[in-house]
């Protein structure tokens, strides 16, 4: 199949369903070229519709609990969500 770049939902829906049926292509076979076209498009379009927060928020809630500025997972968790409100939508 010619895949073009994912841009809705049900497009990435029958990309990630195809990569699960070749998932075990073999080697430098069609199937593995369309696998491996198929990572890259499904990256993108998910890197694009559902970012991930970036690294040091975790880091911070980590930090938070260890010196004791946080003493349960509800006060980590509501501190978390109002310094990066934009991935708690």
């Amino acid at each position: 199949m010619n895949w073009k770049a994912i841009k809705t939902e049900e497009e990435h829906v029958k990309a990630v369903k195809r990569m699960i049926e070749i998932f075990h292509a073999e080697p430098n076979t069609p199937e593995d070229d369309e696998l491996k076209i198929l990572c890259l498009l499904v990256k993108d379009y998910e890197d694009k519709k559902h970012p991930m927060p970036e690294l040091n928020a975790l880091d911070e809630a980590f930090d938070d609990v260890a010196n004791g500025r946080v003493h349960s997972h509800e006060q980590a968790m509501a501190k978390i969500k109002s310094r990066f409100s934009k991935h708690f939508k």
